[in-house]
C-alpha cells in the first residue's frame, strides 16, 4: 500500500537525475561529435590541399593553389573561431623534382567551454604527404 507522503517522489528523483546525470552526459556527446566533424573537415583539407599541390606546374602556384584551397575548406566547414596553421615542407629542393615528397600539415586548438570545468583546449591537427610523380 502506498503512503499519501510518497506521492510525487519519482518525478523529483528524476528531474535531479536528469539535471546531473542526463544533461552532462549530453553536452558531452554533442561536442564529442563537434570534436570529430572538425576533425573529418581539417583531414579532407590538408588532403586536398596536398592533392592541388602536387597538380600545379610551379612551387609559387602550387602553394598558392594549395593554401587558398585549404583556406576553402576550412571557411566552408563553419569552424567558428578556431584558427589554424598551415605548413607545407618538400624532401626535395626544389619541391618538384621527381620521386620527391610534399607533405601538407594543418594544426589548430578547438576550446570548449565545460560546466564546473571550465575551458578544456583540444588540439586537432592533419597532414598529408604525396608523392611528386616521377614524369613532370
Amino acid at each position: 500500500m502506498k503512503l499519501q507522503a510518497d506521492r510525487g517522489n519519482a518525478a523529483i528523483e528524476f528531474i535531479v537525475v536528469a539535471v546531473f546525470l542526463l544533461i552532462p552526459i549530453c553536452y558531452s556527446s554533442i561536442a564529442c561529435a563537434s570534436t570529430v566533424n572538425e576533425y573529418l573537415i581539417v583531414n579532407s583539407a590538408a588532403r586536398n590541399g596536398a592533392r592541388e599541390f602536387v597538380l600545379q606546374a610551379d612551387e609559387t602556384s602550387a602553394r598558392a593553389a594549395a593554401l587558398a584551397q585549404v583556406r576553402q575548406q576550412l571557411a566552408h566547414g563553419n569552424l567558428g573561431n578556431t584558427t589554424y596553421s598551415i605548413q607545407i615542407t618538400c624532401t626535395e629542393h626544389p619541391c618538384f623534382m621527381p620521386d620527391g615528397f610534399v607533405t601538407l600539415q594543418v594544426k589548430g586548438q578547438r576550446k570548449f567551454s565545460v560546466p564546473l570545468l571550465g575551458s578544456v583546449h583540444i588540439p586537432i591537427s592533419a597532414t598529408q604527404t604525396l608523392a611528386i610523380d616521377a614524369l613532370r
